[in-house]
């Protein structure tokens, strides 16, 4: 630091303290007289008031205590406290609030700061003006060095009045604006000497040049010498303002070089930073206002406008080098970061609106942020980690550059271009861990992603190995940005956001993936391509992902495998016997892969859930299996026959080789494309009728019986069996399935078990086809020709099943009840009209009588009051048909052995009830425990 530097920091170090004390010294007076305002008042509560006589003082110990005046002895002097003491006021009067002190008002403000630069502004545009009129109307015969003579002696006369005045301490900052209108003017004199034709008095463009520095030294000088940045500011300004007012043309350019140049050297010195924003903001407005009115209404096209720009923005760029910044230490990181970023974006727009304007073509425009972005990409590479303008510098070269790609590719090598930046950018994220990097890999990969997506009919030339190449890129690009989330772990805000773009850079590539292999690929490919990449993220999860540090890979698995499946049945399109067949192989891999890993799920991580894919797997096994058997076979019965040999080896593989229940479920859903063929057979075919009963049973003895797959397979089993005997026999199909369920009820009794469901279902339909028969297919009345009463084993099987179950708990007892009486009723339901086909109703009354009585019997024989209940309510109701019937209807045999027989079962059963009355006591009293 220079002796000059120290100087002037003492200088405002010393500045800075008096004001401070002066600051003090006011805040402790105005507290004081506070104090005293605040003890007079409190005498005047405190003493007495008496009219006639004057208060005397109360005494010294009595007053109340003002309070303790605070000391700062660091801000109020020694002789302040020997200062001039204001006299209290009388008693009995308040001292006045001092008045606050005035702020100055905007229009103050204005009319201090703001008119004297818009004055100072007006007068330089006046004097230019001036002497391009003077020139044509008063002094043309004067020589131009008297014409440039006479512009000098005014920008003096100026620059002398803003000395004069600034001397004063009030008129400081006015003389400042003054001092800066006159020394631009200076400068623009110095500039119009070989610039301006009437003024012109120098040739040689170097002298001229190095006159213009020599003319911005002046203005450096003199407001370093003046320490005012005022004067460095609107000096600036207005020297720019001065040669906007002139063409453009290559002197013009090196003039606002030179102007950019000084304003960067102003902001090397601390806390002058406002005099470079100056410079940068005059020297591009004066461009542009070149561009727009050509200095005297033509739009120049002059190569100097062309080339004036480069050095302009390097002028203003080196406040944001790495190693060049640390001379600019009076601007902090983030404002050489705002001053980088605003000098990047107005010399690019500037340049590129030029470039357009000039090459009349924009097919080689795309050079322009090529060329610009690699240069801001080198700086920002090169500071980024030290520096924050390195990481401005960064996120612009990547703008940059992603603008050039995307203005010279295009079609499907513009998706390829794209997904490669995804790439690099992600392996820099990793590097770095940098926010640009993660912003515009995700950018990058959207863009990707809505390319790929884009009407196929754009890009009919696409190359597959192009699509499939964009989603290989984009999906590689997950892992390194997912390696970069642990680079940047310490930073809570930045790895949520990296892991959000890991997830979405991986999403963006398995949906390029999916339509890539369920739609550009050839139809018998697309299952088979699906069905590897299920299977090689089900691998990688597994096998080299245990901490699942990216579960996105996961939930691809999940995705590719659901989609294979309605890829097995295209639309208008005959598939091959073998894309099935691979597709199958290759969902047995991988359910072999999650089969036996660990079963904790956690909501937010389906990749942690086995069973989501066991399932997809298995259903995806089934598909392909039926898809293959359909394609390959040319029969209803080879594929019938196909599907249920399929069903009970897919069975066993579930059972001997790869052990998995959920893949014994897969087999039973093949069964029901099986009861759909079986159910198109005719009674022809009884060999085949019985082909799905048989899948059945096999698939539950391998599955077992009390496995969800054995259940689901036992329940096919059955309706196979009742479509089979419907076929085959279907006069007599309510027997042979009531046959069946008496069948199935006694082997489950000898096994030790309860009555398998099996049975009751195979009752539930006997008794709903007897019900329908007697019902709905044969009439109440006579019949010449009756078929054969078949009904009796249904019958006979109502009342052995509920006799057959044990009875554990009072609702099993009530059930059986219920079943035993429905079971009677049932009985005399079906005989009743048997007797009705050969004999009418007159003699049902006797039949009704001969089934209660045996109803009775039989319940004191087996202790069942069920039984017994029903025999009395069949007798109940013989014996009212009887009386308010039959006894009009008969004849006098009928009636008569009618009556007999009413009467001999009456009494029969009333001979027991009375002769075994003690036992039948305790019977009752023991009945069914």
């Amino acid at each position: 630091m220079t002796e000059e530097e120290r100087d002037s920091y003492r200088r405002e170090l010393q500045w800075l303290r008096d004001r401070v004390h002066a600051l003090a010294t006011q805040r402790a007076t105005e507290i004081a007289d506070l104090h005293e305002a605040i003890s007079l008042l409190e005498q005047k509560l405190v003493a007495p008031v008496m009219p006639a006589v004057a208060p005397s003082p109360p005494p010294a110990e009595e007053l109340p205590a003002p309070a303790p005046l605070p000391v700062f002895a660091e801000e109020i002097p020694a002789q302040s406290a020997e200062r001039e003491m204001v006299p209290p006021p009388a008693l009995g009067k308040v001292l006045p609030l001092p008045p606050p002190i005035p702020k100055g008002s905007f229009e103050l403000r204005f009319g201090r700061i703001w008119l004297v630069r818009l004055g100072i502004a007006l007068l330089i545009t006046g004097l230019v003006l001036l002497g391009n009129y003077a020139y044509q109307n008063w002094i043309r015969d004067l020589s131009a060095g008297i014409r440039l003579a006479a512009l000098y002696f005014g920008s003096f006369l100026i620059c002398g009045t803003g000395v004069f005045l600034g001397a004063r301490e009030t008129m400081r900052r006015f003389g400042d604006v003054l001092l800066a209108g006159g020394l631009a003017f200076f400068y623009w004199c110095t500039f119009a000497a070989h610039h301006a034709p009437r003024l012109q008095v120098i040739d040689s463009p170097v002298l001229a040049g190095v006159l213009l520095l020599g003319a911005a030294g002046v203005i450096v000088g003199v407001s370093l010498r003046r320490d005012s940045r005022v004067t460095a500011t609107m000096g600036l300004l207005l020297a720019s303002y001065s040669t906007v007012l002139q063409p453009l043309g290559w002197l013009s350019a090196a003039s606002n070089v030179v102007l950019a140049c000084a304003g960067t050297a102003f902001m090397l010195r601390r806390g002058w930073c406002l005099p470079g924003v100056a410079s940068m903001a005059g020297t591009y407005l004066a461009f542009l206002w070149w561009q727009i009115a050509g200095g005297h209404g033509g739009r120049p096209d002059d190569p100097a406008a062309l080339w004036f720009l480069p050095p302009v923005w390097v002028a203003f760029a080196l406040p944001g080098v790495i190693g060049v910044s640390r001379h600019f230490d009076g601007m902090s990181d983030r404002a050489r970061a705002v001053f980088a970023s605003a000098n990047n974006i107005a010399f690019f727009l500037l340049f590129s609106a030029l470039w357009v304007e000039q090459q009349r073509s924009i097919d080689d425009y795309w050079t322009v942020p090529a060329v610009f972005g690699a240069v801001l990409l080198a700086l920002g590479v090169a500071g980024r980690s030290r520096d924050a303008a390195g990481g401005a510098h960064l996120a612009q070269g990547l703008s940059a550059l992603t603008l050039a790609m995307a203005l010279k590719l295009d079609g499907y090598h513009l998706a390829l271009g794209f997904a490669g930046q995804t790439l690099a950018l992600s392996f820099a994220f990793r590097r770095f861990g940098g926010k640009s990097e993660l912003v515009f890999a995700m950018l990058a990969a959207a863009m990707a992603l809505v390319l790929s997506l884009s009407d196929a009919s754009s890009y009919s030339d696409t190359p597959l190995w192009s699509r499939a190449l964009v989603a290989t890129l984009l999906v590689a690009a997950a892992f390194p940005l997912r390696a970069g989330c642990e680079v940047v772990a310490a930073e809570q805000e930045k790895s949520h956001a990296a892991r959000v773009a890991t997830a979405l850079v991986f999403l963006a590539g398995s949906v390029v993936g999916l339509v890539f292999c369920g739609h550009h690929l050839a139809v018998p490919w697309r299952a088979p391509a699906c069905g590897a990449v299920a299977l090689g993220w089900s691998a990688f999860t597994l096998l080299r992902d245990p901490r699942r540090r990216l579960p996105e890979a996961g939930w691809a698995a999940l995705v590719f495998g659901l989609a294979s499946i309605p890829l097995l049945y295209p639309t208008g399109f005959e598939l091959p016997w073998w894309p099935p067949v691979v597709a199958g192989l290759l969902a047995l891999a991988s359910h072999r892969l999650w089969l036996g890993k660990d079963r904790a799920i956690t909501p937010h991580d389906i990749a942690k859930s086995p069973e989501a894919f066991l399932w997809l797997s298995a259903l995806t096994i089934s598909a392909a299996t039926f898809k293959g058997i359909e394609v390959a076979t040319f029969s209803e019965t080879g594929e019938l026959i196909g599907l249920a040999a399929a069903a009970i080896g897919i069975a066993a593989v579930g059972r001997f080789l790869v052990v998995s229940p959920i893949l014994q479920i897969g087999a039973v859903l093949l069964l029901p494309p099986v009861v759909q063929l079986q159910t198109d057979l005719t009674r022809d075919a009884a060999a085949l009728l019985f082909v799905p009963v048989a899948a059945a049973l096999g698939v539950i003895a391998l599955a077992g019986p009390r496995s969800v797959a054995g259940f689901l397979a036992r329940f096919a089993a059955g309706f196979t069996w009742l479509i089979a005997w419907n076929t085959l026999a279907p006069e007599t199909w309510g027997e042979v399935v009531a046959a069946s369920a008496v069948l199935l009820a006694i082997l489950s009794i000898r096994r030790g078990q309860v009555i398998v469901y099996e049975s009751w279902a195979f009752l539930a339909s006997a008794v709903a086809w007897l019900l329908v028969r007697t019902s709905v297919t044969y009439p109440w009345a006579p019949m010449p020709d009756a078929p054969f009463p078949h009904g009796a084993i249904t019958v006979a099987a109502c009342f052995a099943l509920p006799l057959l179950t044990t009875v554990r708990n009072a609702p099993q007892r009530t059930l059986r009840h219920v079943l035993l009486m429905a079971s009677a009723a049932l009985l005399a339901l079906w005989s009743s009209q048997y007797v009705v086909w050969h004999f009418d109703w007159k003699p049902v009354a006797i039949l009704w009588t001969s089934l209660g009585f045996a109803l009775v019997s039989a319940g004191l024989w087996r202790k069942l009051s069920a039984l017994r209940h029903a025999g009395f309510a069949l007798l109940a109701v013989a014996l009212v048909k009887l009386f308010a019937v039959d006894v009009w209807d008969f004849g006098t045999f009928i009636r008569i052995a009618a009556f007999l027989a009413l009467g001999v079962a009456l009494v029969v059963l009333g001979f027991f009830y009375n002769r075994f009355a003690d036992a039948l006591k305790k019977l009752f009293e023991a009945d069914e425990v």
